[in-house]
């Protein structure tokens, strides 16, 4: 897992998720004094500031240049919209489990264990 990592996922587009995690042999041969090559095989992106279509668009970027997943996390809603490369996504609120068996087998995780520490959620 890495914080803050600049990919290079296009010609001209670069991204820094707020996560991502890399498959052991990526990793291998990532140069940690240069930008990463490629989009990150799984891209986090906690939602803050951003429009829609700018969010909308670097999921699609990171999906089309080789992301096997991209999961938002929506911190005001408690929830998280997981992208497959696939095309498809899917929501989880709170009360659900994130897994991955493809990208990280073995991790299940409650969705409200990624929004501990935040305050309340708005009514």
């Amino acid at each position: 897992m890495f914080s803050e990592t600049e990919y290079l996922v296009a010609e001209h587009t670069s991204y820094i998720p707020d996560v991502s995690f890399l498959t052991k042999q990526r990793a291998d041969t990532m140069d940690s004094d240069r930008l990463a090559q490629g989009a990150p095989d799984l891209a986090v992106e906690v939602v803050s500031s951003e429009s829609a279509e700018y969010l909308e668009r670097k999921v699609e970027d990171y999906l089309v240049n080789g992301s096997r997943g991209v999961w938002v996390l929506y911190p005001e809603q408690r929830v998280i919209r997981m992208y497959e490369r696939t095309g498809s996504s899917r929501l989880l609120r709170e009360i659900d489990s994130v897994e991955d068996p493809e990208l990280l087998p073995g991790l299940r995780a409650p969705v409200a264990r990624f929004f501990q520490g935040l305050s309340a959620k708005p009514q």
